[in-house]
């Protein structure tokens, strides 16, 4: 995995809006400290009704994103915090 730069808005103020409350919530951190994973386009029921006439196959099943998710919900992750990640 690899940082990126946050070029989505929605993903940055998801990002932010999670420092902000873990801020103010009385755990360490300051704003824009958390990590965010960005997934990409997922095979879901949500993005087939969204999306209905893409090929299904054109995009990966959700079980290929859960690893970069465990890897940034891990120990392994320390030190990762402000960044970006995307599948």
């Amino acid at each position: 995995m690899s940082p990126v730069q946050f070029g989505d808005v929605p993903n940055e103020l998801l990002e932010r809006t999670l420092a902000y409350e873990r801020l103010v919530s009385g755990h360490e951190s300051a704003l824009g400290d958390a990590p965010a994973y960005d997934p990409g386009p997922m095979r879901t029921a949500l993005r087939k009704r969204g999306y209905s006439g893409e090929d299904s196959n054109s995009v990966p099943p959700p079980e290929e994103a859960a690893p970069g998710l465990l890897w940034l919900l891990s120990a392994d992750s320390r030190g990762s915090s402000g960044r970006a990640f995307e599948r």
